[in-house]
């Protein structure tokens, strides 16, 4: 039917990125890795049944955000879907919900933390293109290799 919702079902992928770059709603399980990469997109979700514990949490404060819906039935939880992706008055709420929700730069925030408790400080950004930095400062090619900053070896602070 010209106009209708397609649906793909894929076993495992590792194509997860761009797959959800042109989705307009992600049909699954409310996992960690799952629903924070929706978030990073501003994807919609209709979550499945949660398992106890971590995932039943990220459905809870996903919906109460708007993000999600949370549909444990999968053959509601398809048609639900399928009026998602048709309905951009409903969906478009849901789109921005996800994005306030998510953090497209978390891996570079987290690494930064690490690096800090790690005992480093960050100095300079790296150049991706050369590993160089940017700004003087010494390379670490650890961090380099990354495109994530240079770095100098510090006390931690707080030691």
């Amino acid at each position: 039917m010209p106009g209708a919702p397609s649906c793909d079902v894929l076993g495992y992928t590792t194509d997860m990125p761009d797959l959800m770059a042109i989705a307009s709603v992600l049909v699954g399980k409310p996992g960690g890795l799952t629903t924070a990469e929706a978030c990073a997109r501003g994807l919609p979700m209709v979550l499945l049944k949660p398992i106890p514990g971590q995932e039943e949490r990220n459905a809870e404060r996903l919906v109460s955000l708007g993000a999600a819906i949370l549909q444990p039935d999968p053959l509601t939880a398809g048609r639900l879907a399928g009026d998602l992706a048709m309905n951009i008055d409903r969906l478009a709420p849901m789109r921005d919900a996800a994005g306030r929700a998510g953090r497209s730069d978390a891996a570079s925030v987290v690494a930064r933390h690490v690096v800090a408790l790690a005992g480093h400080r960050v100095r300079s950004p790296v150049d991706p293109l050369t590993l160089q930095p940017e700004h003087g400062g010494t390379h670490d090619p650890r961090l380099g290799a990354l495109g994530l900053t240079t770095l100098e070896q510090d006390p931690c602070p707080a030691c």
